[in-house]
């Protein structure tokens, strides 16, 4: 409860708002490896990266799904950092969330080096995401279309 009302604090959410927080957390608890407390952590790291109440209710699942598909090279709220970057990025709504988490466990099963040396570089092109897996030193490579 504590963690659902910081949640509520951060994103100034609703007494609706509030039960929609909570009810995604159990649902997340049902339908993912990740328990209901678990969750609202990954709802704090939404709320904080600048996410509506709302909003997380729709990325919370994409987020908790990129953290169990990364093998445990990403934590909740890193992963929440890379949905919400990419997201925000390109200029995406929550419910786009599922289909960049599939992306980048795509770049990740391709690569097999999430975190070791390869990154996915996103790119919004004729409103579609497309993702590249490129090696990068430091930062992100520069986006090149062919």
């Amino acid at each position: 409860e504590q963690g659902l009302a910081a949640v509520g604090a951060v994103t100034r959410a609703t007494t609706r708002e509030l039960q929609m927080l909570r009810q995604a957390a159990i649902e997340a608890g049902i339908r993912t490896q990740f328990s209901p407390s678990e969750a609202v952590a990954g709802l704090q790291s939404l709320a904080t990266a600048g996410q509506t109440a709302e909003q997380a209710t729709r990325t919370l699942i994409p987020v908790l799904d990129l953290a169990a598909g990364s093998l445990g090279q990403l934590g909740v709220a890193q992963a929440a950092e890379a949905v919400v970057g990419t997201l925000n990025a390109y200029g995406l709504a929550a419910d786009r969330a599922a289909g960049v988490t599939d992306k980048l466990l795509g770049c990740r099963s391709r690569s097999d080096a999430l975190n070791l040396g390869y990154r996915c570089v996103e790119t919004v092109w004729a409103d579609t995401l497309f993702v590249k897996c490129s090696s990068l030193h430091r930062g992100i490579l520069p986006e090149y279309r062919k």
